[in-house]
């Protein structure tokens, strides 16, 4: 094949319109025989370190650039946008390209990161240039006619870049008018003494991925394929070709595909990865080794923790040896500030999170709570001395005062230092189906069916290669080609956000090695995500805000104002009894991962009787460890599983004789095949990755140990069979154990402390009215009743009030913290009016407030009040004789209960006086499935429930079939239910109780119903 480099491609990160996945572009470059290849999406530098590490591993030459937006001025606000392609040429002009992208994001993005000539001048050192495709300015031009005006621009161009860095761009799709745009280009070039450079735009690889492009770009701009209007190519040319056709296409300029070569031997920067770049920890005036002062901090603090302890003095030197081996005590002091600077302000900081908690040194600086010792977890796990890279030290933090430690170590470690971090939402294998069915104009209730039909987490490849879906496919070709095109797109990234919780802190300003961008919120963000920056090896670590540590604190307060001191939660008890019976119990919402419907049926079989069968049911009740629930469980019941070999029942006592923790593999491998706990790690992390190389060589190593050891083959068999197949099971303990200690926490509050829990858990879920539901039911449950909120009484929270809980302000639909803040300061209003002419309230809010009961203080009639609030509405001004004493008002029948239902519901969210179905409850139970059930049923499964209509809409969808979308609520929560058929409209009334039968559904991993026969209950009229 002809010599010839891709200088011009859009990968899968040019999101919804590249699809030139990373890992097939190498494959495909090696395939047509080229040497090297450029990356240049569409104004972002999100794949370049993916790209370079894989072009770099398979012997290609990366080439780093981007295909940026020229505006004739970045900083005027103008949609007047021109394609540029830039590529680095050398190490400066790759950190001129990161500045480029960033700036283009930072300080002129409108509608598109915006680049113009004078910010390129200014950063050209080390970047090569070119006209760009078709969409390029000059080309523009010509294909207008105004070759004069083009002329200039060409001019302009070589003076701002630099006759040596600039390239005139020709392409060959075959197009109408590329021939005779090319030829204007050639002119144009050897007039200014220009090089031609030939490219294509490549957006898929092959020829045959042309229809799978069209269906992305109709994902793109929500289209169907029959929609004649919709952003398309013109023809199936966009790919990547082969030397010979490039030469095919652009036979008469051989110069420009020569230059290819010429191009890719100048570009040749290269990277760092995989070496630690860390920022330097402030340490005390005076003091300039890292190292040094980590190693007094952790003695001093072991001197306190384990007086004339050898064997924790033995694993501090170990520790030390490998932190300092390996160049991280910046890491650990860092860290350690952030969290005493979180602690010394009040701020409820976690326990521990992830691998972590297996670091005693980590321990000692107070970075974790959980003594490794104590539970047993191995420093190995966290960070290992034979595959150095950057441990994750994660924080979980009070998600209310999150934001004021991210301020902290902006102002810290520099504003220019740390930014959050890029994540990308993918297209997973079910939403992928949804949204090929949808370009592909598929009904919505066959593309349900379907969809239904995939596992949440199920991947298309394996579902594909299922025997049984293999044949039904083969008579159903149609639901065949969609999977396939569907798996086409199955993981490609969708769309960036910020993720959650991810923090980047580097030595340099940011820019100097990563770009920037900005999240929704307006904040710096990375263009790397986490994945990246680990390769460059930056510090991450994650600054995760946890609702249940809010839980816990405001918990601690509501018990102290009624009198009960609670011991600190490190000093709580791990056996007391009431904790330990609520848990066998199953009555576990509102614990720390213990709330879903699985695992309190798993708590109720399991019988939690001590701390480390908590620490093992968080472990276990996760995808992949589940299927190891029932031999647990069992092997409780037994007493123990009997070990292989003696020398195991130490390791597997804590876990009944049953494998459950990844640490269990390293204890294995060390006791049994003489591993050290390093090279244990490694063949845990081998046997996860299934990386059978590694595997090969660590399975020998492993016989070998055995057989010194004195074990017998057939043992040394077994036991490396054992690990494998644990791959899929094992969870990281020393992650485990810390949850499980929040889990205990807030299992002690409830049991011992119910009514302050209950409280603080519902204002935490304020404003979501499914989880308050859920709660104030919960709370019915436990004999706790309700109060409704109170402006003169109450308080923005929920608060405990003798033996009740009454509702907090800020639970009240359709009003705002403001108003809240003025009533603090203010006093509560004293007469209807002053809501709309004191507080200016907008009428909503002032009838929310109203019907959920916060002014019964001005009357206990709501319907006098409302009428009142329509009086003022309707004739405002002075109104000095409606005030809180002694004034005529309108007699009126107070509400009936269905009406007082209804203004709770519409106020509050919640049915607070009863429930509409409670006077049939038991009819309920016995005739319909609650509506918490519905996630333990598979798709397609039929279903019977019942509840109240609390909303419902006729709506239609993208092909315009019409179907009813109805939220109805049982006394267990609300629920989703659809009808496409015709429906009597009387039943779909607000507060209608109804039956319903169908077959159970999902969107997006939410259980709905697709209903198929819906009547009235009419056995409960006149029930209330």
């Amino acid at each position: 094949m002809k010599p010839f480099v891709h200088l011009h491609l859009h990968s899968e990160y040019s999101l919804l319109d590249g699809m030139a996945r990373l890992e097939g572009l190498m494959d495909r470059v090696a395939e047509v025989g080229q040497e090297a290849v450029a990356l240049t999406d569409h104004g972002v530098l999100y794949g370049v370190i993916p790209f370079y590490r894989l072009a770099k591993e398979r012997g290609i030459r990366p080439i780093l650039g981007m295909e940026a937006y020229l505006a004739p001025d970045r900083h005027r606000k103008t949609r007047e946008l021109y394609h540029i392609l830039i590529l680095a040429e050398t190490d400066e002009g790759y950190r001129n390209l990161l500045r480029l992208a960033s700036l283009s994001h930072l300080e002129s993005y409108y509608y598109r990161p915006r680049v113009d000539l004078a910010l390129l001048s200014r950063y050209r050192e080390g970047l090569l240039f070119t006209t760009g495709c078709q969409n390029g300015e000059i080309p523009q031009q010509l294909l207008r006619g105004e070759v004069d005006r083009a002329w200039e621009t060409l001019l302009q161009y070589r003076e701002a870049l630099g006759k040596g860095r600039l390239f005139v761009e020709i392409q060959d799709h075959g197009l109408p008018r590329e021939k005779e745009l090319n030829a204007r280009l050639a002119e144009m070039a050897e007039k200014a003494g220009l090089p031609l450079l030939a490219t294509n735009d490549v957006h898929y690889l092959r020829k045959e991925d042309a229809f799978l492009h069209d269906v992305l770009l109709g994902l793109q701009t929500g289209k169907e394929l029959n929609d004649k209007d919709r952003l398309r190519f013109p023809n199936d040319q966009f790919y990547l070709k082969s030397g010979d056709e490039m030469a095919e296409a652009l036979s008469d300029y051989p110069e420009a595909l020569e230059m290819t070569l010429e191009v890719a031997e100048r570009c040749r920067v290269e990277l760092s990865l995989g070496k630690a770049s860390l920022p330097r920890a402030p340490l005390p005036p005076g003091r300039e080794d890292a190292f040094a002062y980590l190693k007094e901090l952790s003695e001093k603090a072991l001197a306190e923790k384990y007086p004339g302890d050898g064997k924790a003095r033995e694993r501090l030197f170990h520790e030390l040896e490998v932190i300092g081996a390996t160049g991280f005590a910046d890491y650990f002091l860092i860290v350690a500030d952030i969290v005493r600077f979180a602690r010394e302000r009040g701020i409820a900081v976690g326990p521990g999170r992830g691998s972590a908690a297996s670091s005693l040194v980590a321990y000692l600086l107070g970075i974790t709570q959980v003594d490794p010792l104590r539970f047993g977890l191995i420093f190995e796990r966290f960070l290992n001395p034979e595959r150095v890279s950057p441990p994750d030290i994660d924080i979980d933090l009070d998600y209310e005062r999150r934001d004021e430690v991210l301020q902290y170590v902006r102002e810290r470690y520099g504003e220019d230092r740390v930014a959050q971090i890029i994540t990308f939402g993918t297209l997973l294998g079910r939403a992928a189906v949804r949204d090929v069915a949808r370009v592909l104009g598929w009904p919505l209730r066959r593309t349900d069916d379907l969809a239904r039909r995939i596992p949440p987490q199920g991947r298309l490849s394996d579902l594909l290669e299922d025997p049984s879906w293999r044949q039904r496919l083969a008579r159903d070709p149609e639901t065949q080609k969609l999977l396939q095109l569907a798996r086409g797109l199955e993981g490609m990234p969708r769309h960036p956000s910020v993720h959650a919780a991810g923090i980047v802190m580097t030595k340099k300003p940011l820019f100097e090695t990563v770009p920037l961008s900005r999240g929704a919120e307006g904040g710096v963000i990375t263009q790397y995500d986490m994945y990246a920056l680990g390769e460059l090896g930056l510090l991450k670590m994650d600054l995760l805000g946890l609702r249940t540590l809010t839980v816990l604190e405001k918990a601690r307060e509501k018990a102290r104002d009624e009198g009960k001191d609670l011991p600190p939660w490190m000093a709580i008890p791990l056996d007391d009894e009431a904790t330990f019976r609520l848990f066998s119990s199953g009555e576990t919402l509102g614990l720390f991962q213990m709330e879903s419907p699985g695992m309190r049926q798993l708590l109720r079989e399991l019988q939690p009787r001590r701390f480390e069968d908590l620490v093992a049911a968080v472990a276990l009740f996760r995808p992949g460890p589940m299927e190891n629930i029932g031999a647990f469980i069992e092997a409780k019941r037994k007493g123990k599983v009997p070990a292989l070999h003696p020398d195991l029942e130490p390791i597997l006592e804590p876990t009944y004789g049953v494998l459950v923790y990844q640490e269990q593999i390293l204890q294995v491998a060390q006791v049994m095949a003489g591993f050290s706990l390093a090279q244990a790690d490694l063949l845990r992390r081998a046997v996860g990755k299934k990386d059978r190389r590694a595997l090969e060589s660590l399975r020998d190593a492993f016989f070998e140990g055995c057989l010194k050891k004195g074990h017998p083959p057939w043992l040394a068999e077994e036991l490396f069979q054992l690990i494998l197949r644990f791959a899929d099971y094992g969870f990281n303990r020393a992650h485990a154990v810390s949850y499980a200690l929040l889990s205990y926490w807030t299992g002690y509050l409830k049991a011992h402390v119910p009514r302050a829990f209950m409280a603080a858990l519902l204002t935490t879920v304020a404003h979501q009215s499914e989880k308050v539901q859920v709660y104030v039911q919960e709370c019915r449950r436990m004999g706790i009743p309700l109060l409704p909120p109170d402006l003169l009484r109450g308080k923005p929270d929920f608060t405990v009030e003798g033996e009740a809980i009454r509702f907090g302000w800020k639970a009240i639909r359709h009003v705002g913290k403001p108003f809240w803040e003025r009533v603090q300061k203010e006093g509560p209003p004293q007469r209807v009016e002053d809501l709309l002419f004191r507080f200016r309230l907008p009428l909503p809010a002032a009838q929310s407030l109203i019907q959920s009961g916060a002014l019964s203080y001005l009357h206990p009639n709501p319907l006098v009040l409302l009428s009142e609030l329509e009086d003022a509405r309707q004739n405002p001004g002075p109104r000095g004789q409606l005030t809180l004493f002694g004034h005529e008002r309108k007699e009126l029948e107070p509400p009936s209960l269905a009406q007082r239902l209804r203004f709770e519901k519409a106020s509050l969210g919640v049915y607070l006086s009863g429930h509409p179905l409670e006077p049939l409850e038991d009819l309920w139970r016995r005739s319909a499935l609650p509506s918490s059930r519905l996630g333990d049923l598979s798709p397609g499964e039929p279903v019977r429930v019942g509840g109240v209509v609390v909303e419902a809409a006729r709506k239609k969808s993208a092909r315009g079939q019409l179907y009813w979308q109805v939220e109805v609520e049982d006394l267990e929560g609300p629920m989703e239910i659809r009808f496409s058929g015709d429906v009597a409209p009387d039943l779909m009334t607000s507060g209608k109780l109804i039956w319903v039968e169908g077959r159970l559904g999902e969107r997006e991993g939410v259980p709905l119903v697709w209903g198929r026969r819906i009547e009235e209950m009419k056995a409960m009229k006149g029930a209330w």
